[in-house]
């Protein structure tokens, strides 16, 4: 509420405003806040943010969090993801396989492929390497125990090299 520069009466201010610090006229809720019971401009709880206008608050997009004391949702750094209230970033390690690239939801490595050590990207298994990269790659006069499928990307490495995740074939 604020009064009257004359003391005279009592006027609660509009949604998405609170009273002034002299309360004797009301302003518009700072960015990333609103007016929601009335009185002051607050931060919505996490996994909300506030509309543009400060009349209230929005579940964060989907692919984006907001903890408590950030004023806006945000995109979780690659490796993790949006917990399911979106209130939180949570690690892409707390499920078997699974990386995010971009911070947004986390997916499961394809078949033959492991997180790398940051969730960020899939790696090819040890003693594997990634055809589609490092292209086919034969021994001259050593025989290899299986043959390359060029339509797989990870694929056993040949028995004159050392494949090591995380490292092209040597």
């Amino acid at each position: 509420y604020y009064t009257v520069s004359d003391g005279s009466e009592c006027h609660s201010c509009l949604a998405g405003m609170e009273p002034s610090a002299d309360r004797t006229n009301c302003t518009h809720c700072p960015e990333g806040t609103a007016n929601i019971d009335d009185t002051t401009c607050k931060l919505c709880e996490p996994g909300k943010e506030a509309k543009d206008d400060g009349t209230g608050c929005d579940d964060c997009e989907p692919g984006t969090a907001r903890t408590a004391g950030q004023p806006h949702c945000v995109t979780c750094p690659p490796g993790f993801q949006p917990s399911a209230a979106r209130d939180r970033c949570e690690p892409c390690a707390l499920y078997p396989n699974a990386f995010s690239d971009d911070g947004g939801m986390c997916d499961e490595c394809p078949e033959g492929q492991l997180p790398n050590r940051g969730r960020t990207g899939c790696v090819c298994k040890s003693s594997t390497y990634n055809q589609k990269v490092y292209g086919t790659i034969e021994c001259v006069g050593i025989p290899t125990s299986s043959r390359p499928d060029p339509s797989y990307s990870c694929v056993d490495c040949p028995d004159c090299l050392i494949c090591d995740a995380d490292a092209p074939p040597s």
